[in-house]
């Protein structure tokens, strides 16, 4: 079994285009046949659920700490 890799990406400024970088790089990671998994740690103005089509701001890393919230898109695999 492959293990699995954890990629960062991050900057002390905003606008620099992390969360955009992000989207990007797991859409192509998961075009190429890998599974991916996404955790926008931006506490104070979090953006990849809109990149991602998730328009709800309730799937967030707070809401995930807590265990108040759990998400299966629907075009997850089951």
């Amino acid at each position: 079994m492959n293990k699995g890799k954890i990629v960062s990406i991050h900057s002390f400024r905003g606008g620099t285009g992390k969360s955009n970088t992000t989207a990007n790089l797991a859409a192509q990671v998961a075009m190429a046949g890998k599974r991916v998994g996404v955790v926008d740690t931006d506490i104070q103005s979090p953006g990849i659920h809109v990149l991602f089509g998730l328009w709800t701001r309730t799937f967030n890393l707070p809401a995930y700490m807590s265990c108040s919230v759990w998400m299966k898109p629907k075009w997850a695999r089951p």
